[in-house]
């Protein structure tokens, strides 16, 4: 559940984030990001919110005051007791919310240092407690209800045998009985039934066939030993252009390994047309240990962006999501969480400009080199290029160092299973060459 929820007219989205960043860092889960899952409307996700939020902050702006939806969830939160406004312009409060005193972030730093910034805290701190009190008596009162409106146990009938209720109020009686124990019987009992459930279980795997063994080894992670060998793929050209498929698993029709005129005669690179990710399968079976992968990115004419996938799921529906993107004299590699139903941003995303500095050519490439521990991602992007001159001859000027990416980091979940995919975002072309990876340890037990 979120404890705040922000309204906010799209054209302040960035003193929005400024203010959900640092009242995240307060401790408050914050609700400001307006991107509607998948399936999704609107409407179901800002009511959903709404009515799980403790405190609304509202920010009143020149383009917010004329905000029917600004409004409309303004209103929603006076209703409820919970709204707490926010100046960010030099404006009046619109009418039927100028009884409500205003927190005035007009001249706001940014910090939390701030005295006017201290005093919204205390606030929303107040507000927060507030409504969780009421939540918790709400839960109570229920549970009581529940309480009252049940028979206690040996006040009713005994059921007819053989009747669920029967089962039911045998299920009850037996755990009655084990309650009442006294405290060394408990843990006698516990005891032997622990150690009766491990030797069934122990001996239930001996009975198994070696390979269903293995696979429920991979499965607990009980294998610690990781592949020691680097795999790569040079997309040599093959007769029917399609990439090797012992090694992948992909959309048929829509990857294809065409001739890299940069390298020698059978030399390929591997292109993408489609949105849907294919699988690079030499992870499949040990995909719980950290690894290294490298791969190379070129943007074909016409196109910005390339994706991939790691720690993907095989099915496509789960995994860490990248992206590469050319802006126009700028580069970004953004990252998200894809649960298989939304995407949930991972660090500054949509916004992590690397420091190269355009304009870019078509000859140009960007080597990614990833090591992916556990649920953390550190990247390293070099820019490379085949074309030293610009069109006028004068030699080109380019950032070759390589650069890290600021660490990313998924704080929710933690896919640990699966593969790794490339695609194609929104009908661009990904042009994918020079692809090897490399297994590290067992997921979590390398260095951070």
């Amino acid at each position: 559940m979120s404890n705040i929820f922000i309204s906010y007219a799209k054209e302040d989205r960035e003193s929005a984030r400024k203010l959900a960043r640092v009242l995240e860092a307060e401790g408050w889960e914050v609700f400001w990001d307006r991107n509607i899952p998948t399936g999704k409307t609107w409407r179901d996700i800002i009511e959903t919110k709404l009515k799980a939020a403790q405190c609304l902050v509202v920010l009143w702006s020149k383009a917010s005051i004329s905000s029917h939806w600004v409004l409309e969830e303004a209103e929603k939160g006076r209703q409820r007791g919970i709204l707490i406004p926010v100046l960010i312009e030099n404006v009046e409060q619109p009418l039927g919310f100028q009884s409500l005193q205003a927190a005035d972030l007009s001249n706001w730093d940014g910090t939390s240092a701030d005295v006017v910034f201290t005093s919204l805290v205390s606030d929303i701190t107040t507000t927060v407690s507030a409504a969780a009190t009421d939540e918790q008596v709400e839960e109570e009162r229920k549970r009581r209800a529940l309480e009252k409106a049940a028979p206690e146990f040996g006040q009713i009938n005994e059921p007819i045998p053989g009747t669920p209720r029967r089962v039911t109020w045998e299920l009850k009686r037996l755990w009655l009985k084990f309650w009442n124990l006294k405290r060394k019987a408990k843990v006698l009992w516990i005891g032997a039934f622990t150690g009766t459930l491990l030797f069934l279980l122990i001996a239930g795997f001996d009975s198994l066939s070696a390979p269903t063994q293995e696979r429920l080894k991979i499965k607990l992670h009980l294998w610690p030993q990781p592949f020691t060998e680097d795999r790569g793929d040079d997309f040599n050209q093959t007769l029917d252009g399609k990439p090797n498929p012992r090694a992948w698993k992909y959309p048929p029709g829509q990857w294809k390994i065409e001739r890299d005129i940069n390298g020698g005669p059978s030399s390929g690179i591997l292109t993408i047309f489609t949105s849907k990710w294919g699988v690079r399968n030499d992870l499949d079976s040990k995909a719980f240990y950290d690894f290294k992968v490298k791969f190379r990115v070129q943007f074909k004419k016409g196109n910005n962006k390339a994706a991939w996938v790691l720690r993907a799921q095989e099915d496509g529906q789960r995994g860490y999501v990248f992206e590469l993107e050319r802006r126009d004299l700028k580069i970004c590699l953004n990252a998200w969480v894809y649960t298989g139903k939304e995407t949930i941003p991972i660090g500054d995303t949509p916004n992590i400009y690397l420091v190269f500095d355009g304009p870019f050519v078509d000859e140009d490439y960007f080597d990614v080199d990833a090591d992916v521990v556990s649920n953390t991602f550190k990247y390293t992007v070099t820019w490379g290029t085949t074309k030293a001159q610009d069109d006028q001859g004068h030699d080109r000027i380019l950032s070759t160092e390589p650069y890290s990416v600021p660490l990313l980091k998924d704080e929710q979940s933690y896919y640990r299973y699966g593969n790794i995919g490339f695609f194609a975002p929104e009908g661009n072309q990904a042009v994918i060459d020079e692809y090897s990876s490399t297994a590290l340890a067992a997921a979590g037990s390398s260095p951070k």
